[in-house]
């Protein structure tokens, strides 16, 4: 209303408002009255209604983004519902600031007030950034050093985040693994970084790898040479630290020959030295070459000039060899002896030294020298008088011829020379035999082929067992009187050669045998078991002769009993095993020796036999002895 400074007002409204301005606030809604009042006159009561608008305004919906590693920066964001509307910030500072905010960097609660400019009212509405910027917690794990026992160290890395990514990287800066477990095998600087998958927040350490790949120092002292005069030589080595151990090694296998700086080489070859350095294990491996001179000069003396009926010196040589010194000795010696070959007056013990002055290794060789001015001479004759069957045939052969010069020419009767030594089918006679050497000197000799006339024996007795004790007569019977010698032979056997008859005691089986010749050489012989008997015993003969007469021709185990035969095995004196059988019987003559061994005939001796028997409770003897094997 008007103002008029002479007037005066009174206003009335709701809750006891008063007041005497013209113009004034009102706090609540209702009727207001006034009355002006002035020097004339007094007016009306004038109304005046205010009405009440307390309506608030909407808010919107708020979001807003996480603050993380990734994203430094969240957006809050919101539709308006109603553009009369004035919107304002409120941030976890408190500050106030007018909408729309693009970004914020700050967490905590932000909230947005909504003001209606009709009625005053307002509202509001609150949303929360959150945060995750801080990054993961980094345990490094394996720590070491490379060295030549450690060829590589595992580095790991572990944190209190599952969600994770591994990167690690070189002193270069490439990446090398996206494992959480790294392998090294090169020294350097390395850098892990761990990233959370969810924030992008990463963790950075680093390790730093050393590495200790320096090899031990030595040196090896060149070696003497091995000679006859100096069979072992010095291996000497030096080391170039405090902090190593060194070995010698023998060629070829690499046995440890030595434990120390020093060794002693027996042969040649090419010795190892190594070296460990014990704090990183690397290790040296120089090689030391031993010479070896130890060759002999061997040569075997010959006779380069025999002795003959128109050589009455001989000539002696040993190789010519480049180099060598030679020293001969004898008592025929003629002029020099210090050469390859030597002149020799007389037949006897020659003896030459060898020597090789380089190395000082030696050889020494003697030679009997025989020999005569006479010629040649028959030294074996080979003579086989013709079988004991009618009609038979003789022969002549000659081994051995010494004296003389070879080489050697024969004639039998008054035939011509030449180089035949065997003569054959000579019906019986006188023969004259001759020998002509180079030099045409000549001897000879007189043979006799006889004619030929068998002879047969066997031996009768009154049984072939006797107990432990007993004596038993054994009877030689022939059928020719021609008789010009007889033998016995057996164990415990006095000797009574040209008894027809022999009393016999054995203490265990024994074989006994007979052996009787003609006047014209022909020969025969027998055999007889004598067995005796023991309860279990084992009867075998201690002689055979597998000569194909059909008699005692195999050495085979009798008993009383066709006891099992495990295993039979015979030895020679030399313990060599020449006849094995398993899986047989007592008094099997087909399981007996038949005096071979591989496929050959075995010579004249003494033999050992084992067996072992199972006896009919299933037990296992044992069994011994020797058989004599004749021819």
């Amino acid at each position: 209303m008007a103002s008029d400074t002479a007037a005066s007002y009174a206003w009335t409204g709701p809750n006891g408002f008063s007041s005497n301005l013209a113009r004034d606030t009102a706090f609540f809604p209702g009727r207001y009255q006034v009355i002006v009042t002035s020097d004339i006159c007094s007016s009306e009561p004038l109304d005046l209604i205010i009405g009440f608008d307390q309506t608030r305004p909407a808010v919107p919906t708020l979001s807003a983004d996480s603050i993380n590693c990734l994203r430094r920066q969240a957006q809050l964001r919101f539709s308006p519902v109603d553009n009369t509307l004035n919107y304002f910030w409120i941030t976890p500072l408190n500050d106030t600031i007018p909408a729309p905010i693009s970004s914020v960097t700050t967490r905590g609660v932000y909230k947005l007030l909504v003001v209606q400019p009709r009625n005053g009212c307002l509202n509001s509405a609150e949303v929360r950034v959150n945060a995750d910027t801080i990054a993961p917690r980094l345990r490094l794990l394996g720590r070491g050093q490379l060295d030549c026992r450690n060829q590589a160290v595992q580095l790991g890395a572990r944190s209190n985040v599952q969600t994770l990514s591994y990167n690690w990287q070189n002193s270069s800066g490439g990446i090398i693994s996206q494992d959480s477990i790294l392998s090294i095998n090169a020294a350097g600087t390395y850098r892990i970084s761990l990233r959370n998958l969810n924030s992008g927040c990463v963790a950075t350490k680093d390790t730093v790898i050393n590495a200790d790949l320096t090899p031990p120092t030595a040196s090896v002292t060149p070696p003497g040479k091995i000679t006859c005069a100096n069979t072992t030589v010095l291996l000497s080595a030096n080391v170039g630290t405090a902090r190593a151990r060194s070995f010698w090694l023998a060629p070829s296998t690499l046995d440890t020959l030595a434990r120390t700086a020093t060794a002693t080489a027996r042969s040649g070859g090419v010795y190892t030295f190594l070296v460990l350095d014990t704090i990183n294990g690397c290790s040296l491996r120089l090689s030391s070459t031993v010479e070896s001179d130890t060759i002999r000069p061997v040569s075997l003396i010959r006779v380069a000039t025999p002795f003959s009926c128109v050589n009455t010196t001989a000539q002696l040589a040993v190789d010519a060899l480049t180099g060598i010194n030679y020293s001969w000795s004898g008592q025929g010696l003629m002029g020099n002896n210090n050469a390859a070959t030597v002149q020799i007056a007389d037949p006897g013990l020659y003896r030459v030294l060898l020597e090789n002055p380089v190395n000082a290794c030696t050889f020494r060789d003697s030679l009997q020298v025989g020999g005569s001015t006479d010629g040649p001479r028959f030294v074996r004759i080979n003579l086989k008088q013709p079988p004991c069957v009618p009609d038979s045939r003789g022969s002549i052969g000659i081994d051995v011829v010494s004296g003389g010069l070879a080489p050697y020419t024969y004639a039998l009767q008054d035939n011509s020379f030449s180089g035949q030594r065997n003569f054959s089918n000579l019906v019986p006679g006188t023969y004259q035999l001759k020998v002509q050497d180079a030099a045409g000197c000549e001897s000879d000799t007189t043979l006799t082929i006889l004619e030929s006339v068998p002879i047969e024996v066997s031996i009768s007795a009154l049984g072939n067992e006797i107990n432990p004790g007993d004596s038993l007569q054994l009877t030689a019977v022939l059928d020719s009187s021609n008789l010009a010698s007889i033998a016995w032979a057996g164990t415990d056997l006095a000797p009574c050669n040209g008894c027809m008859n022999i009393e016999v005691s054995p203490t265990r089986s024994t074989v006994y045998q007979v052996l009787v010749e003609s006047s014209n050489g022909c020969k025969s012989q027998a055999v007889f078991n004598v067995f005796v008997v023991k309860e279990d015993q084992v009867f075998a003969p201690n002689v055979f002769s597998p000569n194909g007469d059909n008699k005692n021709d195999r050495f085979y185990l009798a008993g009383k009993k066709n006891l099992k035969i495990v295993h039979f095995r015979i030895f020679d004196r030399w313990g060599n095993l020449v006849y094995e059988v398993s899986e047989g019987t007592l008094n099997d003559e087909a399981l007996g020796w038949d005096g071979t061994y591989g496929g050959k005939v075995v010579p004249p001796g003494t033999f050992v036999w084992v067996v072992e028997l199972e006896t009919e409770d299933k037990a296992i003897q044992l069994y011994s002895g020797e058989a004599i094997l004749l021819r």
